[in-house]
């Protein structure tokens, strides 16, 4: 046969015995499709024999891919410096923008490898920001950072909140959504950090606190005493509607044990009312306010002196318990006369003229007292109504060095914090 090419039937062939042959196939579109035999009776698997009837025939044989080789160790550690160098998780592609030279990779190149670094423990593995969106990686716990920042945003609150309000407030680099906190607030709430309470009405959502059930009750109670005025136990207690009647009875138990409730005696009848300030004396001594008028002005018209008069009404006033001699009663004040303990409040939180929790610890460092001497200043300030205590409601757990932290009365009962109180409204 002739070595010459031929054209038969759409068909170009070669002939040569000794090569490959090859039958190319020309469609309508003059685009060619190789379908290729490959002969070679003397030259079996010799690719290049292949490969030159291709270049006879103008076609350009597709190059055999290799697969990758895995990176060097000195790629590796790159590759682990620019993720630990992320301000936040990052995912492959935007990973392999930023590998430098002499490396070179490809986001499918890269996962593998770190893959294998989070299966190692080195990196953390992140969903995507969005539902469709790649694996991120990092080597930060955005969980643990989220759950510190959740905290201190939940401590600036009076009241349980929910989720979406915490993540509003949280601060830092790093943004976190309601999505994102729940379950990092959940399981801080299995931890024992934090408390969870139930919605507040039926489409509510779940809120959480730094502070149990008790304190909370106790929060509310006096925010509900503040806002309308003395109420009967009664009242009060239909006015705080979360509250189940256990909770309630341990809330206004800890509020007396506290000196935080104050019992106002009724004037004439009715029962007796409870308020978070003594009651004013003035409606009590109403109507010996006007017999004493009556009296001093017949002794008046008698020609008794205004001076013996004066000495009359202090015995009488002395008999009945209150002395006008102040150095007995004023001793222990000596020391703590000169530190004005809600004005170190207000310095130490901003809050504090609106009701805002300050340390006992915190109060007792800046007022540079002895521990008795701050602890009597504080009850001193909460039996005048100014002030009101925040009890622990477990100080067998503490340690003898954290209750020396507290403000004690002596009588097993230890408080946290201080507040000042609200002027009713």
């Amino acid at each position: 046969m002739s070595n010459s090419l031929q054209q038969r039937d759409g068909a170009i062939c070669d002939w040569n015995s000794g090569e490959s042959a090859a039958l190319i196939l020309v469609d309508d579109n003059l685009h060619s499709r190789v379908v290729l035999w490959q002969f070679a009776r003397h030259n079996r698997g010799r690719s290049d024999v292949l490969a030159s009837m291709f270049v006879r025939f103008g076609i350009a044989m597709a190059k055999s891919k290799s697969p990758p080789l895995p990176p060097t160790p000195e790629a590796r550690e790159h590759i682990l410096v620019k993720v630990r160098a992320a301000a936040e998780p990052v995912d492959a592609r935007t990973l392999a923008k930023q590998v430098e030279a002499p490396f070179q990779f490809t986001a499918k190149e890269l996962t593998p490898v770190l893959d294998d670094f989070t299966a190692r423990g080195i990196l953390i593995r992140y969903p995507g920001k969005t539902a469709k969106g790649a694996d991120r990686y990092w080597d930060r716990d955005l969980n643990a950072i989220g759950r510190i920042a959740a905290i201190e945003a939940l401590e600036q609150f009076e009241l349980p909140v929910s989720a979406k309000e915490i993540a509003a407030r949280v601060k830092g680099p790093f943004k976190f959504t309601e999505k994102d906190l729940t379950p990092i607030l959940d399981a801080a709430v299995l931890d024992g950090r934090i408390h969870r309470f139930a919605p507040k009405t039926a489409r509510g959502k779940t809120r959480y606190w730094c502070y149990d059930t008790l304190e909370f009750g106790c929060r509310l109670a006096v925010q509900t005493l503040n806002t309308k005025g003395p109420l009967t136990a009664a009242k009060l207690q239909a006015a705080l509607k979360e509250l189940d009647n256990v909770l309630f009875e341990q809330v206004f138990q800890s509020l007396r044990d506290a000196g935080t409730l104050f019992v106002h005696p009724p004037v004439k009848t009715g029962a007796e009312l409870f308020g978070i300030r003594p009651p004013a004396p003035e409606a009590y001594l109403k109507n010996v306010q006007l017999e004493l008028t009556k009296t001093v002005k017949k002794l008046r018209d008698a020609h008794v002196s205004p001076d013996v008069l004066r000495r009359a009404i202090v015995q009488l006033v002395e008999s009945a318990g209150i002395s006008f001699n102040t150095s007995k009663t004023g001793d222990h004040r000596v020391e703590t006369s000169s530190v004005d303990l809600i004005g170190l409040m207000n310095r130490l939180e901003s809050g504090a003229a609106r009701g805002s929790l300050v340390s006992a610890r915190d109060l007792r460092r800046a007022a540079g007292l002895p521990k008795t001497s701050f602890d009597q200043a504080v009850l001193d300030l909460a039996r005048a109504g100014e002030v009101s205590l925040h009890k622990h409601d477990y100080p067998a757990s503490l340690t003898d060095a954290e209750r020396d932290e507290l403000v004690t009365d002596g009588n097993g009962n230890y408080f946290v914090g201080v507040a000042v109180r609200q002027p009713a409204v």
